[in-house]
């Protein structure tokens, strides 16, 4: 059953695209309070793991170079050049027979998504085609590996600098994140964004109020029909 009372399956699907864009007028211009509860209720945003889901600083820079590491690293493709909007990447030497870069968010985020792209220069070219994703929140701890690894080829073919976006089933917690090449296409390099949020309590994550009040105001006071 696609219906939800008071609110049709059309209007249902256009709430989820406007609450992606967080045009809040405009849901409460379209949808009453109680058709935007009631789809509320349907798509479980009262209790979201992200309230936006964001990049969360690589390729902005929020993220310093001094928190990129790598396993190895070529001359003028080095760990902090992973970023997705860099002009090169990183690269890895050949030799080893696992490699990986890792990075330190600062604070403990929650990763939904990782994407990637290979590196496309007059030099090198390189592409992985299988990653494994490891995760920690504290230094402390021992790495998580997080099962199974992700095979590019099948997911997103194409080229070097083709973008593929992989949607984690289970988002993590995490601080530390480490993306490891088990495989990979000429050469062992990629440039990457983590997608996410910072972890938040739940109490701080309903969906839709960007104020300190809600958008959602019902003027009209209620009318009783055939009351006794």
């Amino acid at each position: 059953d696609d219906t939800v009372s008071g609110a049709p399956p059309r209007q249902e699907r256009w709430l989820v695209r406007a609450a992606a864009r967080q045009t809040h007028a405009d849901l409460a211009a379209h949808l009453s309070c109680t058709e935007l509860v009631a789809v509320a209720a349907r798509l479980d945003v009262r209790e979201p793991e992200c309230r936006v889901v964001r990049p969360l600083g690589i390729a902005s820079g929020r993220i310093p170079d001094a928190r990129f590491n790598a396993t190895s690293e070529r001359r003028h493709f080095e760990a902090r050049k992973a970023r997705m909007n860099s002009a090169t990447g990183w690269c890895a030497q050949q030799e080893e027979a696992f490699t990986y870069v890792s990075v330190d968010l600062g604070s403990i985020h929650r990763v939904k998504a990782i994407l990637v792209k290979g590196v496309v220069t007059n030099d090198v070219v390189g592409r992985p085609t299988e990653i494994r994703f490891f995760y920690k929140q504290d230094p402390s701890e021992n790495y998580v590996v997080y099962f199974p690894n992700f095979n590019l080829t099948s997911r997103d073919p194409g080229n070097y600098g083709e973008l593929a976006m992989i949607t984690l089933p289970l988002s993590v917690q995490a601080r530390f994140v480490i993306l490891g090449i088990v495989a990979y296409d000429k050469n062992p390099c990629l440039k990457f964004e983590l997608m996410g949020c910072p972890d938040t309590p739940d109490e701080d994550r309903l969906l839709g109020y960007d104020l300190g009040y809600p958008v959602c105001v019902d003027n009209d006071p209620p009318q009783f029909v055939n009351c006794p």
